[in-house]
């Protein structure tokens, strides 16, 4: 009876949509004397400043959560910050934007290193860069990026002022990269992927894996650290989270767009996001679609004019909808698990007796525990680095355990025999 029981509980549980574990709230756009602006991107810095940018009226900045906006950057500026993809930023001193993915122009990479005070272009005609095709920030304001044209790999270590190729890969095509836990993976001539754990992209190791196809043409990687592949006939294939084994996988994404599949972004252990260019609609805009790997199959973003882009932060999905800026956080109950990659150390161990949280960066947190129905079972406020929270009287079944750590939330689901 109890084995039954179990199924049951997570059969219920696994069906439940993601965005109704959501709660809405628009924000409000930066308007000009005639309309709203057409918003194509966001982006949360880790100092809490909100970034947009625009389609034709340059780049704003919020440091109220919408509530009021400044411009940084506008069309009568020498230099044009527009259509913009992309926000990097760590200090919100050096920002990097990016606009590559529709600009087909060279100059559509751009960097301030004044807190957006002035602009200036990547490209400078010297180099061997002449245009973008993908860019990464690290966390110590490394910047790497593919060149279009060439296919190679090349890494700034001073803020965009010098580029050096990095020449591990100088005799092969660079065809993409994804960063997941703390390493860059690129794949290499669309049949090999490697990956670094260094910002200064110095040592490689080869990922040991049999790939289902040897013409790949994008990557990505989950949170638990399985490949997802593109191929060249726009095919999708995923390791299972089982036995690893590749399997094809359908997205959600209309087969006529599957060409312009531009980002497959995993934001929990169950659920992707994947942005594309909807080439076939008035706009010829980008849209996102949800996927579940659980159940292999989409669901609907349930916005007005769907989604267009996306930035997770913490445990908050910021949304772009062309002229709407949607933020969706997590509801306390929810089995929803955000950004538990950039977790501040923490690590928890959950037996049928006790729930061990303990970490080594923070000094005070608080916890709860909730059941499926939302009913809070435990909670308690610790000085400290660890505690040891006894689950043992708990009915069997599923639990969610919610975090607080310097105003940062993490949830966690479990099940309790």
């Amino acid at each position: 009876m109890k084995k039954y029981f179990l199924i049951i509980i997570l059969v219920i549980l696994i069906q439940v949509n993601l965005f109704s574990q959501f709660n809405f709230t628009t924000l409000n756009n930066p308007r000009t004397a005639e309309n709203h602006l057409i918003i194509t991107s966001v982006y949360k810095s880790t100092g809490g400043v909100l970034y947009i940018g625009t389609m034709l009226e340059g780049v704003f900045r919020s440091f109220d959560e919408g509530a009021s906006w400044e411009q940084i950057s506008s069309p009568e500026d020498e230099v044009n910050v527009e259509n913009v993809s992309k926000f990097f930023t760590n200090d919100d001193k050096f920002v990097v934007v990016f606009s590559g993915e529709v600009d087909e122009r060279p100059r559509s990479f751009y960097y301030s290193l004044d807190s957006c005070k002035s602009w200036s272009y990547l490209i400078d005609y010297l180099t061997n860069i002449q245009k973008v095709q993908k860019v990464f920030m690290f966390s110590d304001n490394n910047v790497v990026l593919i060149e279009k044209y060439s296919h190679k790999l090349y890494l700034s270590k001073d803020s965009c002022k010098t580029w050096n190729e990095v020449t591990y890969f100088s005799d092969k095509n660079v065809s993409d990269f994804y960063y997941q836990n703390k390493k860059l993976y690129v794949l290499i001539n669309g049949k090999e992927v490697y990956y670094s754990s260094s910002s200064d992209l110095i040592h490689w190791q080869k990922l040991e894996i049999s790939l289902p196809t040897d013409s790949i043409l994008k990557l990505a990687v989950t949170i638990d650290e399985r490949l997802i592949i593109q191929s060249s006939e726009f095919q999708i294939f995923s390791q299972d989270r089982g036995n690893k084994e590749w399997k094809q996988i359908y997205i959600g994404v209309p087969q006529d767009n599957m060409e312009y599949v531009y980002e497959i972004a995993p934001i929990t252990k169950d659920y992707w996001l994947i942005r594309y260019n909807n080439k076939y609609d008035d706009w010829n805009t980008f849209e996102t679609s949800c996927y579940n790997e659980t159940l292999n199959q989409s669901e609907e973003i349930p916005i007005h004019f769907g989604a267009n882009n996306f930035h997770l932060w913490n445990n908050t999905l910021y949304i772009v909808s062309i002229f709407e800026l949607m933020k969706a956080e997590a509801v306390s109950e929810s089995s929803v698990e955000l950004d538990l990659k950039d977790n501040d150390g923490l690590n928890i161990e959950i037996s049928n007796d006790v729930c061990r949280i303990a970490g080594d960066q923070f000094n005070h947190f608080s916890y709860t525990i909730y059941n499926t129905l939302g009913t809070e079972m435990l909670s308690g406020s610790i000085s400290g680095n660890d505690c040891d929270i006894p689950i043992y009287s708990f009915p069997q079944g599923m639990y969610f355990l919610k975090i607080l750590i310097n105003d940062k939330m993490y949830i966690k689901k479990f099940l309790h025999f």
